[in-house]
């Protein structure tokens, strides 16, 4: 798992590519406004199969540094039967 805001590059100066673990992150600068956090999971199997994500109960929301974001997920996993 990653998690991290998303860097915005100028389309009509940047002539490159990005490490491919960076694609996720990276967006034209035109959608800077939307200022978003990432999160990406490599489930590291193939396929067309869903990942169903269970993520519990959104009561409430608060504010919070970005720096401080990574410290306060916790990623587990279980196996669900066909």
């Amino acid at each position: 798992m990653t998690a991290k805001l998303v860097k915005y590059y100028d389309d009509e100066l940047f002539h490159g590519s990005f490490e491919h673990n960076e694609i996720p992150f990276r967006k034209q600068k035109r959608f800077a406004y939307q200022r978003e956090f990432r999160i990406c999971i490599d489930t590291g199997s193939g396929g067309t199969t869903p990942l169903h994500l269970n993520i519990g109960k959104i009561e409430a929301s608060m504010k919070v540094k970005s720096r401080e974001l990574n410290n306060m997920f916790r990623l587990t996993t279980n196996s669900i039967a066909a």
